[in-house]
């Protein structure tokens, strides 16, 4: 059956099949093919948002100064293509506030008027192409592009552009306005259809195959069948394209409310190999029977249950649910934030098994070292994808840590010792590792097992700790390195590191609330270096 084929056949099947899946996982090729076309149609609504719309939207502060200079051009202006579609979508309430104009003659010169009379900035793109980025009286920030007509007329321009739904012109100085659909996009919208323009649409820009999906994610479209088949056999062009420009589509990919489904069409259509290099040795790797999943579709169970849980957390942190939201909208680098590299991780924090898989003599499969191995792989795509320092360390921290939440929470105690060790070691990354290790467990043994509603406990419990606890301790130490200099005439060096640590965990564990008894601790310590006590009596061991 074609991608398509399933990718709808399995739209009827998805809320009958989704509890068997859930219990009995995906043991077989053909659970992986209804993973990879669980992607629901939105309903088919009619357009009711027309030209007048568009008019009505434009008209308060952009159209009126570009028709002035539109009056003034020797050559026809035309809107062209997002922002076209963008207002002919049906209830669309847009925040694209990107704007594409198309002409000829000297675009520099046209550039240049524009901006003065949208009172804003200019400069070149590239060859061809030069943006204006200005306010408009809504206050927000527009930028306008513009570009030189590819080819000799506005229809052979729309022709070489991506898919229909953005092939669609309007001029802007026109006297009885009208779309130009020389390629009947608007019909596409409305059957919310993404259709490639012609076959050489991935030829020319092979980033497309990923613009495809990212299309379909965000508007919730369907790829149609022949685009889809012809984005399988165009898949090893992706690897031309620079790196920069597939990360960031691949991030707006993530992006989307539930992701999961889009990773796995990037994988039937050989474009998710081309994008993380490396992934396809998690494809049909048995885990052994303690997994109820084989590998790869473990791990987009994960990010299928952490995009569940994320926007559950208010309910399970009341009191904390405005840390947990601005953690997670903390940027690591440019558009990328901790939510959005929470999913790659989510995906990927198995990366090592397939490297260090073993099978004893009894058949018990073993990934002994995984999270290392995983740790060192995560750090090459994150290379790969030309991602900074930042997010790398990141990423490579909650990768070969991501097994401890897990064992932790099966411990019979919680202390406050292992507590305060776990957020010394993470700090705030602490809180992104406990959201992986809930949606790990969660892919690991179902949502129903007793040891997620356990983990649940363990979660809110380290919240709390940390919040209220840890942080505190974490703003205001007890002891400082200078008053142990001071007060025992220690030398700066590795022993005083180590009694301010012995400090913190007794703090920690809640057996020293005053500089005194700290200084007490340190002192006591001392004398069990030395071997005597202050009264010269033999210490006892330390624990």
């Amino acid at each position: 059956m074609s991608p398509l084929g399933r990718y709808i056949a399995s739209i009827c099947c998805w809320f009958a099949t989704a509890a068997e899946f859930a219990s009995h996982g995906a043991r077989s090729a053909s659970n992986a093919a209804f993973l990879s076309s669980a992607i629901i149609e939105k309903e088919s609504e009619p357009m009711n948002r027309d030209l007048e719309s568009l008019q009505e939207t434009l008209e308060r502060f952009i159209l009126p100064r570009l028709r002035d200079v539109a009056a003034g051009w020797p050559f026809p202006l035309y809107l062209v293509g997002g922002v076209v579609r963008t207002f002919l979508m049906a209830g669309c309430s847009t925040k694209d506030r990107d704007v594409d104009l198309v002409t000829q003659g000297e675009i520099a010169a046209l550039a240049h008027r524009l901006a003065d009379r949208l009172g804003g900035h200019v400069f070149p793109l590239n060859e061809g192409t030069w943006r204006i980025v200005f306010r408009a009286d809504d206050r927000q920030q527009w930028q306008l592009d513009i570009s030189k007509l590819k080819g000799e007329s506005i229809e052979t321009d729309l022709s070489r552009r991506d898919f229909t739904i953005n092939a669609l012109a309007w001029e802007v100085g026109s006297r009885e306005p009208r779309i130009l659909d020389p390629l009947r996009g608007r019909l596409d919208l409305e059957k919310r259809i993404i259709r490639c323009c012609s076959p050489q649409c991935f030829w020319d820009d092979p980033l497309r195959l990923l613009r495809a999906i990212r299309f379909q994610a965000q508007l919730g479209f369907l790829i149609s069948e022949e685009t889809l088949q012809e984005m399988k056999e165009r898949a090893p062009l992706l690897a031309g394209v620079s790196r920069e420009r597939v990360r960031d589509e691949f991030f707006q990919i993530l992006a989307a409310q539930s992701s999961w489904r889009h990773l796995q069409l990037l994988k039937e259509l050989g474009l998710l190999e081309q994008v993380v290099p490396g992934v396809e040795a998690m494809y049909g790797l048995h885990q052994g029977v303690r997994h109820r999943l084989p590998l790869w579709e473990h791990s987009l169970e994960t990010v299928r249950a952490l995009e569940a849980l994320l926007p559950q957390l208010p309910c399970f942190i009341p009191s904390h649910g405005g840390y947990a939201e601005s953690r997670l909208k903390m940027p690591l680098e440019g558009g990328i934030d901790i939510k959005l590299a929470l999913k790659l991780v989510a995906l990927l924090h198995d990366l090592g098994k397939p490297f260090t898989r073993t099978v004893d003599d009894t058949g018990r499969v073993r990934f002994r070292g995984h999270e290392e191995e995983g740790r060192a792989r995560i750090g090459e795509i994150c290379r790969s994808l030309r991602l900074g320092r930042k997010t790398k360390d990141w990423a490579e921290q909650l990768v070969g840590s991501h097994l401890r939440p897990v064992l932790l929470s099966a411990e019979e105690q919680w202390t406050r010792r292992a507590k305060f060790r776990f957020f010394r070691d993470l700090k705030d990354s602490g809180f992104d590792l406990l959201l992986l290790g809930w949606a790990d467990l969660q892919a690991t043994v179902g949502e129903e097992d007793p040891q997620l509603l356990r983990y649940r406990s363990f979660f809110q419990e380290m919240i709390e700790y940390y919040r209220e606890d840890f942080m505190v301790q974490e703003r205001g130490p007890l002891v400082r390195g200078n008053d142990l200099i001071r007060e025992f005439g220690l030398r700066p060096g590795r022993k005083i590191g180590i009694l301010l640590e012995k400090v913190r965990e007794a703090q920690a564990e809640g057996r020293l609330e005053t500089k005194e008894e700290a200084l007490d601790l340190v002192r006591d310590q001392l004398a069990r270096w030395s071997g005597v006590d202050e009264d010269g009596v033999q210490s006892g061991e330390e624990k």
